[in-house]
């Protein structure tokens, strides 16, 4: 499957995925709002830590700007649980099984997913970070919003 990155402004793959307590977060459902969305390789391993803690440390300045976050990636329910309640994560996790979700966003090639972070305004990709650093890029998303 040949690898497609997502283009500034093009429309934003929607989805619908469950998060750590069986809930269903729908992208449908945030169509008048700003989502970041990143895709990161494995919980509680330590660039994954670091980006999820380096988030969640920085919760209150992305709802100041009415912004929400969600991670995705292919650990099941039970381990995003685990792994939200051990660092005290403040936003969804979502489960990705098959990296269903990171293939249409191009952050999925070569059987490995691409650590990568999407904002999405009303439905379009505004800006698309491929390939980010998972100890600099919470701030840079901020920065950029």
């Amino acid at each position: 499957m040949k690898e497609t990155k997502l283009k500034e402004g093009s429309k934003a793959p929607l989805f619908a995925l469950f998060d750590s307590d069986g809930k269903i977060f729908d992208l449908k459902d945030y169509s008048n709002k700003t989502v970041v969305i990143y895709f990161y390789p494995k919980d509680d391993t330590p660039g994954c830590t670091t980006q999820a803690c380096t988030f969640s440390s920085l919760i209150d300045k992305f709802k100041e700007k009415d912004v929400t976050l969600v991670g995705i990636s292919s650990d099941d329910s039970l381990s995003h649980k685990k792994f939200k309640a051990k660092y005290n994560i403040l936003f969804p996790l979502l489960v990705d099984k098959d990296w269903f979700v990171a293939k249409l966003y191009g952050a999925y090639s070569n059987n490995k997913v691409i650590r990568s972070t999407f904002i999405i305004k009303n439905l379009k990709i505004k800006k698309a970070f491929y390939d980010v650093d998972p100890s600099t890029n919470p701030k840079e998303v901020l920065n950029y919003i």
